[in-house]
């Protein structure tokens, strides 16, 4: 079984591709549930991983497709950004008892 990513970020698709799994760049214009659909129709695939921006704008019928899916698992990859940041500087400030 094979892995795909879909990203619209370069850098997580080099990330992917030095692992060894395939990827594809889009953009927010494009249409993702059609991408999706076409690499859920090869029998090889069998992990489609989403980046977060690219479902934020169909993400019910994303969530849909997951859900009548058989033999494919789609996931959602989540963005670090902010959230990441701040979630371990918690951590950190909470082990060490220091604000960073």
């Amino acid at each position: 079984m094979k892995s795909i990513v879909i990203t619209d970020n370069l850098d997580v698709t080099f990330g992917f591709r030095l692992s060894g799994i395939e990827s594809k760049v889009l953009t927010e214009n494009d249409d993702v549930v059609k991408v999706i659909e076409d690499f859920i129709k090869d029998q090889e695939i069998g992990l489609v991983l989403v980046s977060e921006t690219l479902t934020r704008k169909n993400y019910d019928e994303i969530v849909n497709l997951k859900l009548r899916t058989k033999g494919t698992i789609i996931s959602i990859l989540p963005e670090l950004g902010d959230k990441f940041s701040s979630g371990i500087e918690s951590y950190v400030s909470q082990a060490i008892g220091i604000k960073v």
